[in-house]
């Protein structure tokens, strides 16, 4: 979708479009959010270089649709265990 437009030619609009359809076809939310962030950045860096004027990535945001995993979390016991397997050097 972005192809080889040059940055002067892009707008928010065209880059949340890109952030949507991207959140819909089953990326996970870190992935889509990644690539918002790369885009924030590298249309702010056009903006240092003086090619466009200002940031249109700087209000995008991640779509809902983007898959959230599974958070995994260690209950007590499991960090216990996990204690008792390393060394104290690691443990400091």
């Amino acid at each position: 979708m972005l192809g080889n437009r040059p940055v002067s030619e892009f707008n928010r609009n065209d880059l949340q479009a890109f952030l949507d359809e991207k959140g819909g076809t089953g990326l996970s939310f870190s992935r889509v959010d990644h690539k918002r962030w790369d885009l924030k950045q590298i249309f702010e860096m056009a903006v240092s270089e003086v090619l466009i004027q200002w940031n249109p990535a700087k209000l995008l945001v991640t779509p809902s649709e983007a898959q959230v995993g599974e958070r995994l979390v260690m209950n007590l016991e499991e960090v216990r265990r996990c204690l008792l397997d390393i060394d104290l050097r690691e443990k400091l």
